[in-house]
């Protein structure tokens, strides 16, 4: 999965890509197809693949940690003039915060800086979220809550070491930094789980009518996905790259996008 952020760009998860995978073998589809333009591709040609320089899965393997996601987050530039995203109804770019684009669309003073974005995004230990599944002919807003502060996130990053991959390791802050944003578990709702396939999709805030993406769906500790059941259990947890703790990144692969500093 991927979310839109420019008529030549694609968010979404470096885990997505493997050693062998260049512009050469990968194509993104978008279903950006009008009345005015029916012939129009919606297979985009790649120019570029931009992972994050600090993205190491296997950073931390001779420490025992087999798999590592860290700065999971890529920036896929597509090929030429020919393959644009043609922005409409069907395929529209998401807000991505700490921009001039997301103030505005949270009006906002022009004086406010990102941390006041930030504030207004994140206001309370427990966030309402959601991130997006399915196929193109029927997709779906999963709901979640994310855990921000104090003890609903200590709980949400310990019980990363529930995961298959880290049952040998001893404290969570080897596998969870603070560049995950962290969801799941039962309190103070049951939240949907994200499932393989969704990783690299947006995960979203809603404010103003608008969906800011804060997330990129990365990784979770449990498998629970079925045919007609997604809720999470008590301990089952998902976690996405926080786009506010890679701006530096995000400035430099999305030059269209002016970045608020401060």
């Amino acid at each position: 999965m991927g979310s839109i952020v420019g008529n030549l760009h694609v968010l979404t998860a470096a885990h997505c890509f493997t050693t062998d995978d260049d512009q050469s073998n990968v194509k993104v589809l978008i279903n950006d197809k009008d009345a005015e333009n029916p012939q129009r591709p919606t297979n985009k040609k790649v120019k570029a693949i931009h992972l994050h320089p600090n993205y190491s899965v296997y950073s931390k393997r001779n420490r025992g940690i087999d798999e590592f996601y860290d700065y999971d987050i890529a920036v896929i530039e597509l090929n030429d003039a020919i393959n644009k995203i043609k922005i409409s109804p069907k395929a529209r770019p998401i807000c991505i915060p700490c921009t001039e684009a997301s103030r505005r669309a949270l009006r906002l003073k022009p004086e406010a800086t990102c941390k006041d974005q930030i504030d207004y995004l994140f206001f309370k230990d427990v966030v309402n979220a959601f991130f997006v599944t399915g196929t193109e002919s029927q997709m779906k807003n999963m709901n979640v809550k994310i855990k921000l502060k104090n003890q609903p996130l200590l709980k949400c990053n310990e019980d990363a070491l529930k995961a298959p991959l880290y049952t040998k390791v001893n404290d969570w802050k080897e596998v969870v930094t603070d560049r995950f944003l962290c969801t799941g578990g039962t309190d103070p709702q049951i939240d949907e789980v994200t499932c393989k396939g969704d990783s690299g999709g947006s995960f979203v805030i809603k404010r103003k009518r608008r969906a800011f993406q804060v997330g990129v769906i990365s990784w979770g500790n449990k498998n629970l996905c079925q045919p007609t059941r997604r809720h999470s259990d008590p301990d089952s947890r998902d976690y996405h790259t926080n786009l506010l703790k890679v701006q530096d990144f995000l400035e430099k692969k999305l030059p269209h996008l002016k970045f608020i500093k401060k």
